[in-house]
């Protein structure tokens, strides 16, 4: 009979800790959309033989963002602005800098709030990153006012780099690879991945409204989708066709909906999600130098 007594005991215990894990998934699924991992740089530019110069920009709130300027090969004819990913820094982004410097061009490449070296707790996927973005166009300006400037961002990167221009028109061209169509929609893909049926739609909409409580933004409203409906700079769009971790219609759909009078979309057969991805693919390394090259390099009667 006690032993009886103490499974009923423990079965008990099971189905209340069963419960309480139910319960909480929603708080885990909020810690999880607002807390990135931050990730070291692996080099600096200096120790790949380019100059370099080390900076602290500041974000919209005041926010310190570490970033790192690469001057061009030669005369600067114009500066490129990269926006990294979720979980990343701006190391990711040297492999840039091998083909934009010949052009002429100087790369800027900073680390996103609650990224890497920079300040901040919480990620809001585009909802302050984009106001950090114009802030940091606000200080390429100072620099070197007149001169051309492009955005390269990618993934998260991505979506705040079209949340960031469709907001200021000083932008001479973008690119925008691999970007969700909005967040509520690719948080819900990646809770199916990673809790499987136990992520249901109800918990879903809790983790991102408790996400959008506690780190005082509307979840909802980040729309990538909507933000490139105002975006007028020339764009081109990239996806893999491949992307396992972002929708390839997620891009499609952002394309579709710019804004831009001049457009182009990349479909990067078999490539997946993200830099490392993406550059294995000759395609995808041909286009980026191409389309500043067009943009911000080329006078605007010979493109």
């Amino acid at each position: 009979m006690k032993r009886k007594a103490g499974l009923r005991v423990l079965g008990v215990l099971g189905v209340v800790a069963v419960l309480a894990l139910l319960q909480g998934l929603p708080r885990i699924g909020a810690w999880l959309i607002l807390h990135p991992y931050r990730r070291a740089n692996r080099e600096t530019p200096s120790e790949r033989g380019w100059p370099q110069e080390d900076l602290r920009l500041k974000g919209e709130d005041g926010l310190d963002l570490a970033a790192w300027l690469v001057p061009a090969e030669g005369p600067s004819r114009g500066t490129v602005v990269y926006v990294h990913g979720h979980n990343d820094n701006r190391w990711r982004g040297l492999r840039y800098v091998e083909v934009l410097r010949p052009l002429g061009l100087d790369v800027l490449l900073y680390e996103q709030r609650a990224h890497g070296e920079s300040g901040g707790e919480l990620c809001t996927y585009g909802w302050r990153e984009r106001h950090d973005l114009v802030r940091v166009l606000d200080w390429v300006e100072a620099r070197a006012p007149g001169r051309p400037v492009g955005v390269l961002g990618v993934s998260l990167g991505g979506s705040v780099a079209v949340q960031g221009v469709a907001l200021d028109p000083r932008v001479d061209a973008l690119i925008s690879a691999c970007p969700y169509a909005d967040l509520r929609r690719v948080v819900g893909d990646y809770a199916r991945r990673w809790f499987g049926p136990l992520a249901t739609p109800s918990r879903v909409e809790r983790a991102l409204a408790l996400a959008g409580e506690r780190g005082g933004f509307p979840p909802a409203e980040v729309d990538t989708v909507a933000s490139a409906r105002g975006v007028r700079a020339p764009t081109l769009v990239i996806h893999g066709s491949a992307d396992d971790q972002v929708l390839f219609a997620y891009g499609r759909e952002v394309y579709e909906a710019c804004g831009a009078p001049v457009k182009e979309f990349l479909r990067v057969e078999g490539a997946g999600h993200g830099d490392e991805d993406l550059w294995r693919e000759p395609a995808y390394r041909a286009a980026i130098p191409t389309w500043f090259e067009r943009h911000l390099v080329t006078a605007p009667g010979e493109r």
